[in-house]
């Protein structure tokens, strides 16, 4: 079940959890291949996830990225 979901042109969005627990945090840009990381939260402190995209080669998209990047998560979101 989605929690949250931002956009950034920086790379950089953040977001304030009511719950700890597992989640799944998804991030999406065009003409770059989806990613995602998972993530246990079993304290209440400040966490940071790094996730690299790669460049989407069946996009054929090769004069960037024509929109900002969108960080989606499926279960839940984390950048906190």
């Amino acid at each position: 079940m989605p929690v949250d979901q931002g956009a950034t042109s920086h790379g950089r969005v953040f977001f304030i959890l009511r719950d700890l627990g597992s989640y799944t945090v998804i991030v999406e840009a065009a003409g770059y291949k989806a990613a995602q990381k998972d993530v246990s939260l079993t304290v209440a402190m400040k966490s940071e996830v790094e996730v690299s995209l790669q460049r989407d080669s069946s996009s054929g998209d090769t004069a960037g990225v024509p929109s900002k990047p969108l960080l989606a998560p499926p279960q839940s979101s984390l950048w906190v």
